[in-house]
């Protein structure tokens, strides 16, 4: 986890009051298995880990940032209040400090896992270089290479976006909800240019990756 939540104390909050969000959820898809068997810890004892969310200013909203497995096994186990770490931020700040999770302990990330985070950072931070999102991500600077070229064409010419290789890496079951937490995001928040092209152009590949899957199906 990046060092923005690292010296901050821990705070006893209702768990209902945190928001968990598809757009913000780094992984692929949640693993049901792992939840299970965190149902059975809770049973023993008490997570040692806390929550981490960040609490928007000007909003309010307390959006989940790392611990989506943790919170879905608190809600199975029926717990009412939960520790959580609390930073100032943004929606769109949550979206980037999630790529930071689980990249030295919790559950392992799969490859689609690694995929979405890079794939995330170059859509709402294209300008950072390859290295610098490598070290956000934890992966190798190539792969990051490799994933630019696949979104924004051999030689990252933004003019010729391929967003659907975007989507690309997501589970087709996970899209549909996540469109329909970009969709209400994109209506309800984007009063920033920079920002409303970036879900914009989110919104195209998912679209696209949809049609395509479906298509392939038939």
């Amino acid at each position: 986890m990046n060092n923005k939540f690292d010296d901050l104390p821990a705070k006893w909050v209702p768990i209902e009051s945190i928001m968990v969000l598809s757009e913000v959820q780094p992984r692929t898809q949640m693993n049901k298995k792992h939840v299970a068997e965190l149902v059975e810890v809770l049973q023993r004892k008490h997570f040692s880990d806390q929550l981490c969310a960040l609490k928007d200013p000007d909003t309010k909203e307390l959006v989940l940032v790392s611990g989506f497995h943790r919170i879905e096994a608190y809600q199975r186990h029926g717990v009412a209040k939960v520790k959580c770490i609390i930073a100032t931020g943004t929606r769109n700040d949550a979206m980037l400090y999630a790529c930071t999770t689980n990249t030295a302990h919790g559950k392992q990330r799969t490859n689609g896992d690694k995929r979405r985070a890079v794939d995330r950072i170059l859509t709402l931070k294209p300008k950072w270089g390859d290295r610098r999102i490598a070290r956000w991500c934890d992966v190798c600077h190539g792969f990051v290479a490799k994933r630019r070229d696949l979104i924004f064409g051999a030689g990252n010419d933004t003019s010729g976006n391929d967003a659907s290789a975007v989507a690309d890496s997501f589970n087709i079951d996970f899209e549909c909800r996540e469109l329909c937490d970009t969709v209400r995001m994109l209506a309800g928040r984007c009063d920033d240019r920079e920002e409303m092209q970036t879900l914009v152009i989110t919104l195209h590949g998912l679209l696209e990756a949809m049609t395509k899957r479906r298509k392939r199906m038939l």
